[in-house]
């Protein structure tokens, strides 16, 4: 039978939870074809195979890098039964697959200890707190009632909690195109996310209003439940006809009451970059800080030497160290995962320090308000960001690149000998800069496996490591002097690389 979606084709990336290279896996198939996948689950651990609904330029899973998304993905942790969310989206009339998640009718929660005990002190009812604690977190009455403590490291025991992802076909896509900038594309995706959340009245947790959010394809555990799913036939949803999602109750009260007087101790909103120590009452505006010391600053020197319990020994590209969010009292689930890192000012390529957290809540925060969050929390003192031993000393910030008519041979060997010094593990073949790799390929019984691989490195790439040593003309007279040009740092070393790409290297 001939339905809305029977001719319909959408287009997603498909990749791995812990990525190896670019995502290039760019797949256009079928509305029913992608919602069987999203429907069939596999035994296995949560992380693995996952969906991302845009797809990016350069293959770059970045949110200033998408570029198009034709699905919407919503999550319901609150509680809400297959029956109820099928309901919901039928009374839109609206076509999706439903889908049960990894952790589907989970009877434990997980909670920042310091949420916690400041929950504590603004509760009269003790013996109620843990149900109203999880309440305001956005569990249902039925989930939270008689819910308890369990642990000291507070994790509360409840009744099971039904959890599903939902997946929703659109009737004309998200283009960045359509916007003047990516922020505002970015921000115009995270209001329809919400809206069409508010919609369904579901009280969906919304982590994934970003444009770049992953999801794992179905998984469960193989002593979990048995899994639900629906797929319902309907309309293609016109996201961008969707009123407005209404203010939370209260907000504008809230807004206001933060912006009043700033007491010690006081948690300051997401609006306010001003950090008062609540010892010394010492104010640090972090804007003007980050202006003369966050290109220097060395976070997780600092981290490492004041709260190292916060690492969980994960490290990727040798300097991406990652740790648990500082703000994981707002994430849906708190506790250790894969999704926050961060990054020395030294050893990027932004040419400041790096805190990425992947988390819904914290997608578009800045990081100067997670580094005022672990000032708040006492994971660093302000004294420590503009210690010596956690900055890179000015002398080492910008290395001097002179540029002489008639060198480009000299500076071509010179480029050539900071890319062998810097020890990235490059290759030639043929007139390539290769590297070898890992991808994750298909085998038998629709299985994936590692495999090594050698890939192409690009300009963009060899960048940051040639900036280490970047090439340098020594004058060796004084008739002979540097070229006046109008050229950026990088333009110059990816103007040399290209040279050298033009020989052997």
């Amino acid at each position: 039978m001939e339905t809305p979606t029977s001719s319909l084709k959408v287009t997603c990336t498909f990749g791995h939870y812990t990525p190896t290279g670019p995502w290039t896996d760019v797949r256009t198939q079928p509305w029913a074809d992608l919602a069987h996948l999203l429907t069939t689950h596999e035994v296995g651990i949560q992380e693995g195979t996952c969906i991302v609904p845009a797809t990016f330029r350069e293959g770059r899973r970045k949110k200033e890098q998408a570029e198009r998304i034709d699905i919407v993905v919503l999550d319901s942790d609150a509680g809400f039964t297959l029956d109820q969310i099928r309901d919901a989206i039928a009374d839109q009339g609206w076509a999706a697959a439903i889908s049960s998640t990894h952790s589907h009718l989970t009877t434990r929660t997980k909670a920042k200890r310091g949420n916690w005990d400041k929950f504590l002190l603004s509760t009269t009812d003790l013996k109620r707190a843990p149900s109203d604690f999880l309440r305001e977190k956005g569990y249902l009455p039925h989930v939270v009632e008689d819910a308890r403590v369990a642990e000291e490291f507070v994790f509360f025991e409840h009744n099971p909690c039904p959890k599903f992802r939902i997946a929703l076909p659109l009737l004309r896509p998200w283009l960045a195109a359509s916007y003047d900038t990516q922020r505002a594309a970015n921000t115009a995706w995270k209001e329809r996310i919400e809206a069409i959340a508010a919609t369904l009245s579901l009280n969906h947790d919304q982590p994934c209003t970003g444009t770049s959010r992953l999801f794992n394809l179905p998984r469960r555990p193989a002593d979990g439940p048995p899994p639900e799913t629906a797929v319902l036939e309907g309309e293609v949803s016109d996201l961008f006809s969707l009123p407005e999602a209404p203010s939370p109750v209260g907000a504008p009260a809230a807004k206001a009451r933060s912006r009043g007087s700033k007491k010690k101790g006081r948690i300051a909103p997401d609006d306010d970059f001003t950090h008062i120590d609540p010892k010394t009452g010492e104010v640090l505006d972090m804007r003007s800080w980050a202006r003369t010391h966050a290109p220097r600053f060395e976070i997780v020197t600092a981290l490492k030497a004041r709260k190292p319990d916060v690492f969980t020994g994960r490290v990727v590209d040798k300097s991406k160290q990652h740790l648990r969010c500082v703000n994981e009292g707002s994430h849906t689930q708190a506790g250790k995962d894969a999704a926050t890192f961060v990054l020395n000012a030294s050893e990027g390529t932004h040419r400041s320090f790096v805190y990425h957290c992947r988390h819904g809540h914290c997608t578009d925060r800045d990081r100067l308000l997670f580094l005022r969050q672990m000032l708040q929390e006492g994971w660093l003192q302000i004294a420590d960001l503009t210690d010596d031993t956690f900055l890179i000393p000015k002398d080492q910030l910008r290395p001097r690149i002179q540029v002489i008519g008639g060198e480009i041979a000299s500076i071509v060997d010179q480029a050539e000998q900071a890319l062998i010094r810097a020890n990235a593990g490059l290759y030639q073949r043929g007139p390539f800069v290769v590297r070898p790799g890992t991808m994750m390929v298909r085998v038998a019984k629709e299985r994936e496996v590692p495999a090594r691989q050698i890939f192409e490195v690009e300009d963009h790439a060899l960048v940051p490591l040639a900036q280490h040593r970047p090439p340098i003309c020594d004058l060796q007279s004084p008739q002979r002097c540097p070229v006046a040009i109008d050229a950026g740092h990088k333009r110059c070393i990816q103007g040399t690389l290209s040279e050298l790409r033009c020989g052997q290297m």
